[in-house]
C-alpha cells in the first residue's frame, strides 16, 4: 500500500513538473529581460518603404555569439534577451546594398533601437556605420540612471568598503537614508537608501535577474555589512518609478546588477586593499591609555580586501567562464563608552530618592530618611545585601574609569560612572561567484551562475553581525521560431540572517559571558526556488 502510495506522488509530482515546462517553452518568456537587453528597429529603402523579410545578424564583438532575426511584413525586427556588450548589428536583403552598423552598446535593460536605410546595390556592396545610437529611451519611460562597468572599476567611492551598492548615490534621487540602524528589521546592509522618496526597505534587488534581497526584505550585505564582488559585476541600473510589469514587486525603486561573462580573450586581475590605524586620527571619544604612558592612544584597526577575477573562453564564439572571489579580513579596537556600576553601588550602597520618589514598600522607602540630612537637600545612602544569584555577575561589570555622575542639586554620588574602552570586533568574510555562457544552437543560449558569501568571526571574539547568505542562479534563453523569442529561468536561492538571532545568555564563568543561538522567529532563514515566465508579446513582429 505505502509502495502504490509513494509510486502516485511520485506520478503526480513528475506530471506537474511536465506541464510546467511545457507551459515554460510554449509562452513567450520575458524573466531575462530585468538583466538583458534588446535591439531593435525598422529597415527601409531609400524612399523610405519598408522591407519585409530582410536578415538581421546581430554578433555581440566581444564573445563572437551571434543571433538571426527576419524582419516581419511591416519591416520591424527585435531581438530581446541580448547578453551585455558590444554589438555589431547587418543588414542583408537580395538585390539592396549590406549594411552594417558597430559600437551598439548593451546595458541592463537597454532597448536599442537601430533602424536602417538600405540602397539599391548588390548584397556583396556593404556600408558600414560606426557609432551608437541616441541614448535617450525611445521604448518607456522609465526614470532612474545607469552605473556601467566604466564606473565601477575606476570610481574612487568604492576604495573603502568595496560595495558596490555605494556607487547608486551617482544616480539623481538617490538619498542615503540615515536613520537605518544595525538591527534585524534594518536587514544585514549597511548601506540603505531612499529613491525618489521611497521607503528604504521598499527597494528590490536583483542580481542576474534573481531577488537578493535579505530576510526583512531590506538591502543585502554580508557580515562586513557591505556587498563584495565589486570586480564580479558588470553594471546595475536603478528604475526609480514606472517601471514594467517584468520587475513588480516593489513599491520603491529596482535595482538590477549584472554579473561578468567570460569573452574570446582571457583576462584577469588581483588585488589587495588595506587599511589601517597608521593612517588614522583619533577622535575625541579615543580616551583609553593603551600603553600605560598616560595618553590617550588610537584604537587599533587593520582591514584587508584581497581577491581576483579570471575569465576567458572554453570554447572560442561557444562556450565562455568567469570567476571572482574577495576576501575580507578586518579586525578593530573601536572606542565604546557604557554606563556601569561603582564599586560601592556592587556592595549594595545606593542613593536614597526623594520620599515622593520612592516605591511603597521597598528597602529604599523602609531605610531612607524622610526629610533631608544636610542643606544641600541630600537624603543620604542606604544599604542592601545583594541577591546571591547576582552577585557572581558584578565580576563582569568592568568599575568605572571615567567621570562617576552627581546629582545636579546635592552633589551626591549616583553611584554609576563611565566605562570607556575599546573592545576587538573581527570580521571575516568570503565572496565567491562563478559563470558559464554557452551557445548551444545558432539560435539558443544558456547561462549559469552560482555565487554567495560566507561569513564568520574570529573564534572568542565578539561579532556585532554575523550575516550569511548564500544563492544560486541558473537560466537560459532559446529562439524557437525566427521571430519570437522563448525563455525560461529556474532559480534556486538559500540566505540566512543570524546576527539578530543571537540572544546572550548570561552564566557565570570566569573568562566572559556564554553567548547561545536561540532558534526561533528572530533566527531567520530563506530558501525558495522559482521558474520565471511572462505572457508578453513583441507587438508588429
Amino acid at each position: 500500500m505505502q509502495r502504490n502510495q509513494g509510486g502516485r506522488r511520485f506520478m503526480v509530482i513528475r506530471n506537474f513538473f511536465l506541464v510546467l515546462v511545457g507551459f515554460a517553452l510554449c509562452t513567450q518568456l520575458a524573466f531575462t529581460q530585468v538583466n538583458t537587453a534588446t535591439i531593435s528597429g525598422t529597415v527601409h529603402d531609400e524612399s523610405g518603404a519598408v522591407l519585409p523579410g530582410a536578415s538581421v545578424a546581430i554578433q555581440n564583438q566581444d564573445t563572437g555569439i551571434s543571433r538571426t532575426v527576419t524582419t516581419s511584413e511591416t519591416g520591424r525586427y527585435s531581438a530581446p534577451a541580448l547578453g551585455l556588450g558590444v554589438y555589431q548589428v547587418t543588414v542583408q536583403l537580395p538585390g539592396f546594398q549590406s549594411q552594417v552598423r558597430s559600437g551598439i552598446n548593451l546595458t541592463v535593460g537597454r532597448e536599442a533601437v537601430v533602424d536602417f536605410r538600405l540602397a539599391v546595390g548588390a548584397v556583396t556592396q556593404t556600408i558600414e556605420v560606426s557609432g551608437e545610437p541616441p541614448l535617450v529611451e525611445l521604448t518607456n519611460a522609465n526614470l532612474g540612471g545607469l552605473v556601467d562597468d566604466r564606473t565601477i572599476r575606476e570610481m574612487p567611492l568604492t576604495l573603502n568598503s568595496r560595495s558596490w551598492d555605494t556607487l547608486a548615490y551617482t544616480i539623481p534621487g538617490v538619498v542615503k537614508y540615515g536613520t537605518a540602524g544595525g538591527g534585524f528589521n534594518s536587514g544585514s546592509g549597511g548601506n540603505k537608501f531612499s529613491v525618489a522618496g521611497a521607503r528604504s526597505y521598499s527597494n528590490s534587488f536583483l542580481l542576474d535577474g534573481t531577488d537578493i534581497n535579505d530576510s526583512s526584505n531590506s538591502t543585502p550585505g554580508g557580515s562586513a555589512g557591505t556587498n563584495l564582488g565589486v570586480d564580479a559585476i558588470k553594471e546595475f541600473k536603478i528604475v526609480a518609478t514606472t517601471f514594467s510589469a517584468e520587475y513588480g514587486r516593489a513599491s520603491g525603486a529596482v535595482v538590477s546588477a549584472v554579473t561578468r561573462s567570460g569573452t574570446n580573450e582571457l583576462h584577469g586581475t588581483l588585488f589587495e586593499f588595506l587599511r589601517n590605524s597608521a593612517f588614522d586620527a583619533r577622535t575625541i571619544f579615543d580616551l583609553e591609555d593603551r600603553d600605560g604612558d598616560g595618553k590617550a592612544d588610537l584604537p587599533p584597526f587593520r582591514r584587508n580586501q584581497f581577491g581576483g577575477v579570471l575569465g576567458g573562453p572554453i570554447k572560442t564564439d561557444k562556450t565562455f567562464f568567469f570567476g571572482a572571489y574577495e576576501g575580507f579580513r578586518q579586525a578593530r579596537n573601536e572606542t565604546t563608552i557604557a554606563v556601569v556600576p561603582t564599586v560601592a553601588a556592587k556592595r549594595g550602597i545606593l542613593p536614597c530618592a526623594p520620599p515622593a520618589n520612592r516605591v511603597g514598600g521597598s528597602e529604599a522607602a523602609r531605610l531612607c530618611p524622610s526629610s533631608p540630612i544636610n542643606s544641600s537637600g541630600s537624603y543620604g545612602t542606604y544599604t542592601v545585601t545583594p541577591n546571591p544569584k547576582i552577585v557572581p555577575f558584578f565580576q563582569y561589570y568592568p568599575d568605572p574609569n571615567g567621570q562617576i555622575f552627581k546629582n545636579r542639586v546635592t552633589g551626591d554620588d549616583l553611584y554609576i560612572g563611565e566605562f570607556v574602552g575599546s573592545p576587538k570586533n573581527v570580521i571575516r568574510q568570503d565572496f565567491f561567484m562563478g559563470r558559464i555562457d554557452h551557445q548551444l544552437t545558432p539560435s539558443t543560449n544558456l547561462f549559469s551562475t552560482s555565487g554567495g558569501q560566507h561569513r564568520g568571526a574570529k573564534p572568542g571574539t565578539p561579532a556585532v553581525r554575523d550575516v550569511a547568505r548564500e544563492h544560486r542562479f541558473h537560466a537560459n534563453a532559446a529562439q524557437c521560431r525566427p521571430v519570437r523569442l522563448q525563455s525560461v529561468g529556474a532559480i534556486l536561492g538559500r540566505g540566512g540572517n543570524d546576527g539578530s538571532g543571537k540572544e546572550a545568555h548570561l552564566r557565570p564563568r570566569q573568562d566572559h559571558w556564554d553567548t547561545h543561538r536561540r532558534r526561533g522567529a528572530r533566527n531567520s532563514h530563506d530558501r525558495g526556488g522559482r521558474i520565471g515566465h511572462d505572457l508578453s508579446a513583441v507587438l508588429g513582429v
